[in-house]
């Protein structure tokens, strides 16, 4: 059972649309445990004098942990504040562990599903869990994605942008993207190797740039590795939720597509232009202007934008309300609630 102590708390619902964000994140206690104790070299919690726990990883990244990072309590909190309805919650990266070893990964993998489970249960489905898996093994993450999309209840699963130099085109993973197919459970993409210090750039040494290029740089590459590893050729059924915006993607398909017209080593994978993919891909709207969220709904088109805050961090972004409603109605059902119901098989 879980380390917290829950009370009941329901948020009066309307007929208007809801709310649903697929970007947001939570930590249970037992996996803030396995930070304090120390055992993941990468990162660690770390208590301060006067200003509680912080979140410190090996390269120098750091941020407070407050609360509502993994208090259930102050994240409703935060979630009626923000007036959003259900949160889709996965586990705060770059907090993937997928460095433990196999075995010490499944089992905190299992212990992050369990707490997830019991916390959808708990919330009445207003935080709605996606699972996390050992990805370095990719029979023990189908295994576990069964489980927990099962037995559980999870809606989705998210996973980082690769699994430490493994990309996520690699044949070796396609035990894991079979379970995800047959599950019909999206894959949330979220990137972590700049930010645990797994990848070094030197240009990324300062001002915040491992989050605000280097996250935006992940998602890009690992987009154009299952457009043109041809994943999506091997798992049609596939659906794969982009992480802020798609990052760099969305604005620089066109050049893929092109350049797979052109070049022979672009084709030697996928078996269709890079725009034949888009059907296998949803984009989140955290890109903190109306005007690229302009250009992405344009592109992409109006069922392949889900809304989302990449809350409750500090630089949480909810451009994505106002921006669906100046767009009528229609428009701001499908962004706030249908995209992500369909998506993620929620109820109505």
């Amino acid at each position: 059972m879980l380390a917290w102590v829950f009370v009941l708390q329901m948020r009066p619902r309307s007929a208007a649309t809801a709310i649903i964000d697929v970007h947001t994140h939570f930590l249970p206690p037992g996996l803030v445990d396995v930070l304090r104790s120390g055992e993941y070299e990468l990162a660690r919690v770390q208590e301060r004098s006067g200003s509680g726990p912080w979140l410190v990883c090996r390269n120098g990244v750091q941020f407070p942990l407050e609360p509502k990072f993994y208090d259930p309590e102050a994240k409703l909190r935060w979630m009626d504040a923000k007036g959003i309805d259900v949160s889709l919650t996965s586990t705060t990266a770059p907090l993937f562990l997928y460095e433990v070893g196999e075995r010490r990964s499944a089992e905190i993998a299992r212990m992050v599903n369990d707490a997830a489970g019991e916390l959808a249960a708990w919330s009445g489905g207003r935080m709605i869990g996606m699972a996390t898996v050992p990805m370095m093994a990719p029979e023990l993450a189908a295994e576990e994605l069964r489980r927990a999309c099962g037995e559980l209840g999870l809606k989705g699963v998210e996973i980082g942008t690769s699994v430490g130099e493994r990309m996520l085109d690699d044949p070796v993973l396609d035990p894991f993207w079979a379970a995800a197919e047959d599950l019909r459970c999206p894959v949330f993409l979220h990137p972590y190797t700049y930010m645990l210090g797994l990848q070094q750039h030197p240009g990324f040494q300062h001002f915040f740039l491992l989050n605000t290029v280097g996250n935006p740089l992940e998602t890009h590459l690992a987009a154009g590795r299952l457009i043109l590893g041809g994943v999506f050729d091997r798992h049609p059924g596939l659906v794969v939720v982009l992480s802020h915006g798609g990052g760099g993607l969305p604005f620089q398909l066109a050049r893929l597509q092109h350049t797979y017209q052109l070049r022979e080593a672009v084709r030697e994978a996928a078996a269709h232009a890079p725009f034949h993919y888009l059907d296998n891909l949803r984009f989140d709207t955290v890109l903190y202007d109306e005007r690229p969220l302009d250009f992405l709904l344009e592109l992409v088109g109006l069922e392949r934008v889900v809304f989302g805050t990449d809350g409750p961090f500090d630089i949480a972004d909810l451009t994505g309300i106002e921006f669906a409603r100046r767009h009528g109605e229609e428009v701001a059902e499908r962004i706030l609630e249908a995209n992500a119901r369909a998506v993620f098989n929620l109820p109505g």
